[in-house]
């Protein structure tokens, strides 16, 4: 009797076990797909652009200016009083950003071009949808500046 009262306990177990693994399997598949959704969505829309593109975008104003340089470097230039700082090589980087809404457009900044380049990917990661990024460097985009733009 005993050994009768084990395997239907044992046949308890798996059947449990197979039914658990299914729900999760299911569920890892519905997340998956809706991971697929939103990241493509973020592929169109987080982009590398020249300073052409970037003023137009500018010029829409709809969207968040970030600017990734530290303080020292924005007492040298200050480019856009209205840009905020995030200074990318601040500790607490990922926790300002965890602030913005992901769901707004933002257009990003730095110096050289290389910490905004690392930014996308972290912005990526942490699902913000609309970034656009500035892939020259800043002193180009300050000598064309006055060129081609003015802001009141």
């Amino acid at each position: 009797m005993k050994f009768k009262n084990n395997i239907i306990i044992l046949f308890i177990w798996i059947l449990l076990i197979v039914w658990l693994s299914s729900c999760t399997n299911t569920d890892n598949n519905l997340n998956n797909s809706d991971s697929k959704i939103v990241n493509e969505k973020i592929n169109q829309n987080l982009k590398r652009v020249w300073i052409s593109e970037f003023k137009t975008e500018l010029v829409k104003n709809d969207y968040t200016l970030i600017d990734l340089r530290t303080t020292p470097e924005l007492k040298q230039t200050w480019i856009i009083s209205w840009a905020i700082q995030i200074d990318f090589y601040a500790p607490n980087f990922k926790e300002k950003l965890s602030y913005l809404d992901k769901n707004s457009k933002y257009l990003i900044y730095c110096r050289s071009g290389n910490r905004s380049g690392s930014a996308i990917p972290i912005m990526k990661e942490m699902w913000f949808i609309n970034v656009i990024e500035l892939k020259s460097w800043m002193n180009t985009w300050l000598s064309s500046w006055e060129k081609t733009l003015e802001f009141e």
